[in-house]
């Protein structure tokens, strides 16, 4: 495992990266195709959706229930005389640092940003959805093109999405880089992959790729994503990291200023790069 010390999130490089990051993606904007606030590019896209378990956030909701019964007790001994006890004290200063809110659940919020880019796809768009968790999986029909009835399809199989299960990222890109007429991943996970090499597999799908390369995007959220990885598949591949909302890798290698931390094996790394 290796890691790196946060210092400032965006070094020279970072802020490098993310001025090139405004001058070529425009502000935000509901009429234009995009994912994540990154612009879709022409030639088709698959949407790489992690699944796994952690992405509905059970442990933390459990976690934030026992905040707010423990807020409720403290709550409740003020004024009163378990107030001035040992008990009481160490509830209410227990209680006072715990978090007013958990956070909302990853897969719901991952729900909404991806049928907000599916309502945002131009008719004639080619886009295909593509989850993985108990396995890598493209939804039914494979690559379709944008449309009204595509995109009720869409959103309809998005609701029924559900968590469990590993994160075969690896397999997820593989699906991705047989969808035909595809010319972009987009790849949004909270964790780490669970089976394959990701960065060597992705380099010989690239060299067997006929054509223009793949463009990968990467999306991590939470605070288990593999930042180092995914700086570096983005980096690889023409495309942009985007952390927790935030442009943290583009055009520009990761940074040691960066903070980013990576559980990959040091070895898949490429020199160069501190991720």
């Amino acid at each position: 495992m290796m890691r790196q010390t946060p210092k400032s999130f965006l070094s020279a490089a970072g802020v490098c990266g993310l001025l090139c990051f405004v001058l070529l993606f425009p502000a935000r904007n509901v009429s234009a195709q995009e994912y994540y606030g990154v612009p879709i590019e022409d030639g088709g896209v698959a949407f790489l959706l992690d699944s796994s378990g952690s992405m509905e956030n059970r442990s933390e909701m459990i976690k934030a229930a026992a905040e707010s019964i423990l807020r409720g007790l403290a709550a409740a001994v003020k004024g009163t005389s378990v107030e001035q006890s040992g008990i009481g004290k160490a509830l209410i200063k227990h209680a006072a640092k715990a978090p007013a809110a958990p956070q909302p659940p990853k897969m719901g919020m991952a729900r909404q940003e991806l049928i907000h880019a599916l309502n945002s796809l131009r008719d004639g768009t080619n886009f295909t959805i593509i989850t993985f968790g108990e396995q890598a999986a493209e939804w039914p029909g494979g690559v379709r093109t944008a449309g009204p009835a595509a995109r009720d399809l869409a959103r309809e199989y998005v609701a029924t999405v559900s968590a469990g299960g590993g994160t075969p990222m690896a397999e997820a890109l593989q699906l991705g880089f047989q969808s035909p007429n595809v010319r972009t991943l987009f790849v949004v996970t909270d964790g780490r992959p669970t089976s394959g090499e990701v960065l060597h597999l992705v380099q010989q799908l690239q060299e067997s790729r006929e054509g223009r390369r793949m463009v990968i995007n990467t999306i991590g959220i939470g605070n288990d994503q593999d930042g180092g990885l995914l700086c570096q598949l983005a980096l690889d591949n023409e495309g942009v990291y985007i952390r927790d909302g935030a442009v943290a890798c583009t055009f520009s290698p990761c940074s040691a200023g960066d903070g980013l931390v990576t559980f990959y094996p040091p070895a898949s790394i490429r020199k160069g790069s501190s991720a």
